[in-house]
């Protein structure tokens, strides 16, 4: 059975509207249809046209063939652009598909070398990684000691000047001399007593 896209009329007189269906060629303009895919409103100068995109597509797989006048209002509306470009991608996909299925048939050592190869690129960039990793924490190690040592530097510098102001507020300690220590620490001289001497000394 030969399906073709094309228009039934309905409505009254001098007011025509029509259905787009789908039905066998053999079948007479108004007679049975297969299935309604839309409305044209040949009468209205906008929005004329109500039409399921999805059943068309679909009647297009299979292989119905519009006629002549459904082909100009398909391609007014944008609907045979829409199909084309369905199909280009639809090719796309299955010449995709084709290739997968010729790499699964592929010797063993091609897909050896393949695997092999992809290992490679995975070590070389972990090692990248890693460099750059180490590069980053020794930049990351050298400024935290600057900042380190430069807090040091500021410390002992605010230190600094209250010890000299600590210094300076002090009272200034008598120094003694040297000599006078001495001469206070050295016992004085034992004089002889008169008194104790002995009887014999006397004429």
């Amino acid at each position: 059975m030969s399906v073709s896209l094309r228009l039934t009329r309905i409505g009254k007189k001098k007011q025509p509207h029509y259905r787009i269906v789908a039905v066998d060629k053999r079948k007479a303009r108004d007679g049975k249809y297969i299935e309604k895919l839309g409305i044209f409103n040949p009468l209205k100068t906008s929005d004329n046209l109500v039409v399921n995109k999805d059943l068309v597509f679909k009647w297009f797989r299979v292989g119905a063939q519009p006629t002549q006048t459904v082909k100009q209002i398909f391609s007014k509306q944008g609907l045979l652009k829409e199909w084309v470009e369905l199909n280009r991608t639809s090719a796309t996909d299955s010449t995709k598909k084709k290739k997968i299925r010729k790499s699964r048939h592929r010797p063993m050592k091609e897909k050896l070398k393949l695997r092999l190869e992809l290992e490679k690129k995975q070590v070389q960039t972990d090692q990248y990684t890693a460099k750059k990793r180490k590069e980053q924490l020794a930049k990351e190690k050298e400024a935290s000691e600057k900042k380190a040592n430069e807090q040091q530097t500021n410390e002992q510098q605010a230190k600094q000047p209250e010890k000299t102001s600590d210094e300076t507020s002090k009272p200034t300690e008598t120094t003694t001399p040297a000599a006078e220590i001495e001469s206070k620490e050295k016992p004085a001289p034992s004089t002889p007593n008169p008194t104790s001497a002995s009887p014999e000394a006397k004429p």
